[in-house]
C-alpha cells in the first residue's frame, strides 16, 4: 500500500524536470569528404530495419522509508527495462538479466544508505529544531535507439540527500540484441580505443568553441583539458541520427549547465564505422512513456488521496453543528479551487475531469476549495501500485493504449491484475481517458 501518493508524484515530477534540465544536445558540423558521405549514405540505404528489440516493459518500483513518528524519511523509485522475449532469445535473456542486476544493486545501495543517513539527520533536525527534507533516490530510462538488432538505453538518475539542490547523472549501455553483449565506442566507430577517444575530443572541442562569445558558452576556462580528463568512454548513446557523447554534472561546466551533450551524425562517423541506419519516427515514444508513467503516478495520488480511498484533509476545528458537512480543505497543495481543478484537468480528458469535479466531494466556495465530509468513506483496497509493469500499445497520432500489470494482495490471496486504459491527446497534452484503480 502506498503511504503518501502525493509525495511520490512530486518525486517523479522532480525527476522529469531534472531530466529536462540535464538533457539537450548541440548540432555538430565537421568536415567530411563527399565520397565518405556518399559511401555512408549508400550503406544506410541498403540497411533495412530487420529487427528491433520488440516490446519493452517498464518495470516500476516505489518505496517510502518512514520514521517512527510516521513522517517520511526517503523516497526510492526505479523504472528499468524488461524486453519481451517470446522466442526465448538468449541475447535478450542476457540483457534482461543485466538490468535485473542493476535494479538489485540500485535498490540495495539506496536502501542501505538511506536507512542510516536519514535517521541520523532526522534525529539531529529534531534536536536542533529545523525542518527535515526527505531524501530521494530515483532512476528511470529512455531508449534513444532500438533498430537493426541494436538497442541503446540511457538511464537518468536523480538523488537528493540534503543541500541546496538535487544531483543528476546519466548511465548508458548499447547492446547487440542477438548476442546480448555491449557494443563499445571503438566498435561503433571502427577504430582503436585511442582513435575513438581522439574523435570524441575533436568533436566536443569543435562544438564548444563554436559557442564562444554567445550565451550558449557555459564551460569552465579549462575546458580543453577537462574534456580529456573527465570523459568516460562509456558515456555515449546512439540516437535516431547519430552518436551522442555526454559529460557528467560539474565535469566541464557548472551545475546550471546540466549534463553537456555533443552529437556526431552517422554520416560523419567515418568510412570504417559500423553501418547504422538513422531512424525517423512521427511520435516520440520516449516522451510518451515518460508521460504515461507520470499520469499513472498522478492517478495513484488522485485515487488514494483525493477521489478514491480518502479525501483531502478538512479543517473542522471551528465550532459547527452536527449536521454541517462542508468544511475548508487544509491541504497546502491547492491554494484555491482553481489550482485543484487545474491539477485534475492535467491528468484526465475533459469528460472524466468534469465528472470527477462534479461528483460533490469538493466544492468551489468563492474561489476557495471546500470538501463534503459526508462523502469521505474509505474502503479496503489491495492492488499494488508500488510494484507494477506497463507498456504502451496501438500508438497512433492522438491515442495510445497503456497496459499495466500488477497484483492484488487481498486476505483471500495474491492475484495477477491487468489494467488497460487509453491515453488521448487533447491539444498538445496526453491525458488519461478515465481514473484507474
Amino acid at each position: 500500500m502506498m503511504k503518501d501518493g502525493k509525495a511520490k508524484v512530486q518525486v517523479l515530477i522532480l525527476l522529469v524536470c531534472m531530466y529536462v534540465l540535464l538533457s539537450g544536445c548541440e548540432t555538430m558540423e565537421q568536415t567530411i569528404t563527399e565520397p565518405q558521405k556518399a559511401e555512408n549514405t549508400i550503406v544506410q540505404q541498403k540497411l533495412t530495419e530487420e529487427s528491433s528489440a520488440g516490446l519493452i516493459l517498464r518495470k516500476v518500483y516505489n518505496e517510502t522509508l518512514v520514521y517512527e513518528d510516521g513522517s517520511d524519511l526517503a523516497y526510492i523509485h526505479m523504472t528499468y527495462p524488461k524486453i519481451e522475449n517470446t522466442e526465448q532469445d538468449k541475447g535478450i535473456d542476457m540483457i534482461n538479466e543485466f538490468y535485473r542486476l542493476q535494479f538489485d544493486q540500485f535498490i540495495t545501495s539506496s536502501l542501505s544508505y538511506a536507512k542510516t543517513a536519514t535517521i541520523e539527520e532526522k534525529e539531529f533536525s529534531i534536536q536542533q529544531g529545523y525542518s527535515f527534507n526527505p531524501y530521494a533516490y530515483s532512476q528511470s530510462f529512455t531508449i534513444p535507439y532500438n533498430e537493426n538488432n541494436i538497442i541503446s538505453i540511457l538511464r537518468t538518475g536523480y538523488e537528493y540527500t540534503g543541500g541546496a539542490h538535487p544531483n543528476g547523472y546519466w548511465v548508458s549501455e548499447t547492446f547487440d540484441v542477438k548476442k546480448g553483449k555491449k557494443i563499445t565506442l571503438e566498435e561503433i566507430l571502427g577504430v582503436s580505443k585511442e582513435e575513438a577517444l581522439e574523435k570524441v575530443y575533436k568533436t566536443v572541442l569543435s562544438q564548444i568553441e563554436k559557442t564562444k562569445g554567445t550565451d550558449d558558452f557555459a564551460f569552465y576556462e579549462t575546458y580543453e583539458q577537462d574534456i580529456r580528463t573527465y570523459y568516460s568512454e562509456e558515456d555515449f548513446v546512439l540516437t535516431q541520427n547519430g552518436i551522442m557523447f555526454y559529460f557528467q554534472q560539474y565535469a566541464i561546466a557548472p551545475y546550471v549547465a546540466g549534463i553537456p551533450t555533443f552529437e556526431l551524425s552517422f554520416e560523419e562517423m567515418g568510412h570504417s564505422a559500423m553501418p547504422i541506419a538513422s531512424v525517423q519516427k512521427s511520435i516520440d515514444e520516449n516522451m510518451l512513456y515518460e508521460r504515461a508513467e507520470q499520469l499513472i503516478e498522478r492517478n495513484k495520488d488522485v485515487f488514494y488521496n483525493i477521489f478514491g480511498l480518502s479525501m483531502l484533509e478538512m479543517d473542522r476545528s471551528q465550532e459547527h453543528s452536527s449536521e454541517e458537512t462542508i468544511f475548508p480543505i487544509k491541504n497546502t497543495r491547492f491554494e484555491n479551487y482553481q489550482y485543484f481543478s487545474e491539477y485534475i484537468r492535467s491528468i484526465y480528458v475533459k469528460n472524466e475531469a468534469e465528472q470527477l469535479l462534479g461528483n460533490g466531494r469538493y466544492i468551489n466556495k468563492d474561489g476557495k476549495l471546500f470538501g463534503d465530509f459526508s462523502k469521505d468513506a474509505g474502503a479496503g483496497y489491495y492492488t499494488d501500485w508500488d510494484r507494477y509493469e506497463y507498456m504502451i500499445k496501438d500508438i497512433k497520432d492522438h491515442t495510445a493504449l497503456v497496459v499495466i500489470y500488477t497484483k492484488d494482495s487481498s486476505p483471500a490471496g495474491e492475484e495477477e491484475r491487468i489494467i488497460e486504459v487509453k491515453m488521448s491527446k487533447q491539444g498538445n497534452e496526453w491525458l488519461l481517458e478515465k481514473m484507474i484503480y
